[in-house]
């Protein structure tokens, strides 16, 4: 049974959702809605698109799923996930107001990409809890690293009530847990580090970086990545942290670990700070 069937009750159910959720009004200009809406026209049917073609948490699939739930009132996990990922979009939007009006963040959300919304969701999750602590964020500040003519944008920038800032690029490996009866909890920490080695190399490489004064941070929200989250929830052990220790370049500062995997309205947990 088709859970989408016609381009028009997606548009209805989007609706439905923009009068719950008004923030949608704010982010989504009629331009770019219209070309969601022709995006699906193209498509040869609704859950084809939705399941197959383009799988994932992305803005519309969440708004159109939330609008079903409001609709038929349905309690299926599912449409109260899509709701609450939402329910955060508007608290993170209304304690930083002015991202509203930025291309840049506003491209992000609604890019139909997969990974997109919930990376983003990522970044302002932990943007919220530095300012709830008293820290005044900004977003994008301008870097380079070596001799690149060419600018890069780290995440946040924070600064706490000493004056002390604390730059943040933040990351959100995703790795599924597939176990065969015995469970190695060690069964994915080289592909763990492959992945943060890279992702440090592609952002900061190796040469020196200038434009960022203060400390620079990779911030790791490890709650899509299965077997970390478990040793999260056992407390990693000091091996661990030695290894992850070792990835730091030379001009950078450390790590942070956070485990936020939007489950509930209080998901958000700070896990270690990996400091040179």
């Amino acid at each position: 049974m088709a859970i989408f069937t016609t381009v028009a009750e997606c548009v209805r159910y989007y609706e439905t959702c923009q009068t719950a959720f008004p923030i949608l009004s704010e982010i989504v200009k009629p331009g770019d809605f219209n070309n969601w809406v022709r995006k699906l026209e193209s498509c040869a049917s609704m859950d084809d698109y939705f399941f197959l073609e383009n799988p994932g948490l992305n803005l519309l699939y969440v708004s159109v799923l939330t609008g079903k739930g409001l609709e038929t009132q349905g309690e299926a996990e599912p449409y109260v996930h899509c709701k609450r990922l939402l329910q955060k979009l508007s608290l993170y939007l209304h304690t930083f107001p002015a991202l509203k009006a930025n291309r840049v963040f506003r491209g992000k959300v609604q890019n139909l990409n997969q990974l997109s919304l919930l990376s983003t969701l990522s970044e302002l999750s932990l943007a919220y809890q530095l300012a709830a602590g008293g820290q005044q964020v900004k977003f994008e500040t301008k870097f380079k690293v070596g001799e690149a003519s060419a600018e890069k944008d780290i995440d946040l920038s924070a600064t706490d009530s000493n004056g002390e800032l604390v730059h943040y690029e933040v990351y959100m490996p995703i790795s599924q847990l597939e176990a065969d009866g015995f469970l190695d909890l060690n069964q994915d920490d080289a592909y763990f580090e492959k992945r943060t080695k890279a992702k440090l190399w592609e952002k900061f490489g190796n040469g020196e970086i200038t434009g960022l004064r203060g400390q620079i941070v990779l911030a790791i929200n490890t709650a899509p990545f299965d077997t970390f989250r478990l040793k999260n929830l056992l407390s990693l052990t000091a091996s661990d942290a030695a290894k992850l220790r070792t990835l730091i370049p030379p001009y950078m500062d450390g790590l942070l670990l956070f485990d936020d995997g939007f489950e509930s309205d209080n998901s958000f947990k700070f896990v270690r700070r990996l400091m040179k």
